[in-house]
């Protein structure tokens, strides 16, 4: 007895059989595991990230924002265990939003910068992180992550004032 003989049906494959499992093959994608094996040697710098957080019932400012300003500024209480990333991240403090009060509404313009008005009518801009998305976004897998833990609101808007 042949020894490959229990390996073998003696079943010839059809032509089309075999065209459609070397179909299935040759259509995969490129995948981004495979990247790596073709790669240049040629370093590429990672690509720019905006990160904005905002929280409901604030931070106390003192222990957030450091009291000199530039990058040889003192690290505060909540930024200590941010301490390594220091040279990666840049902290805006002070800044003030022409015609928005200092109410909780404030919140939905924070990165609008839209004149709150008293108005039902009332129609947000597009957000920062928004903009910055639709340009930058690009560069990596996902343009926009809008993450909100509680599941209600955000303060990130489309083009047309849509709330996300």
């Amino acid at each position: 007895m042949n020894q490959f003989a229990s390996y073998t049906s003696k079943k010839a494959i059809g032509r089309r059989h075999l065209l459609k499992g070397a179909g299935a093959t040759l259509a995969l994608p490129f995948l981004d595991a495979m990247a790596p094996a073709f790669a240049s040697s040629a370093q590429v710098s990672p690509p720019k990230r905006f990160v904005a957080l905002t929280l409901g019932l604030g931070l106390h400012s003192e222990y957030l924002n450091p009291t000199k300003a530039g990058a040889g500024y003192e690290v505060t209480r909540y930024l200590k265990p941010l301490q390594h990333l220091r040279d990666q991240f840049t902290i805006v403090s002070g800044s003030s939003l022409p015609g928005v009060n200092a109410d909780h509404r404030a919140e939905a313009v924070i990165l609008t910068a839209a004149p709150i008005s008293g108005a039902a009518g009332f129609k947000n801009t597009v957000s920062m992180d928004q903009a910055l998305a639709r340009d930058l976004g690009g560069e990596t897998r996902f343009p926009s992550l809008v993450l909100n833990p509680q599941g209600q609101g955000s303060v990130s808007y489309t083009d047309t004032g849509t709330l996300i």
